[in-house]
């Protein structure tokens, strides 16, 4: 299971992604934190509308997201309390997903 096609499984399986829920607080805290490099990459303004998470060595948040009429999938790795060196990444932004 890539990142790219987490999308497409509407149910949580063993090392995947879970079922989609509403964007809270958290989510959009750690969103904002790239929000100017995902508006770049989407062509707009991106509105987080849905999330899911999978648990990695830390936790990777995959956002549906709104640029206007168009869907953008955004995922955000952020690393566990273990790496605290390591600082959160936008791993990627997908346009049409």
């Amino acid at each position: 299971l890539n990142c790219y096609n987490f999308f497409l499984s509407p149910k949580m399986s063993l090392g995947g992604f879970s079922d989609f829920r509403a964007v809270n607080e958290e989510d959009k805290a750690i969103f904002a934190k790239f929000q100017a490099e995902i508006n770049a990459q989407a062509g707009g303004e991106a509105v987080p509308v849905e999330v899911a998470e999978q648990v990695v060595n830390g936790k990777n948040y995959g956002f549906r997201c709104k640029v206007g009429e168009e869907v953008v999938s955004v995922v955000i790795y952020v690393p566990g309390a273990w790496n605290a060196d390591n600082a959160p990444s936008l791993t990627s932004v997908t346009k049409g997903q």
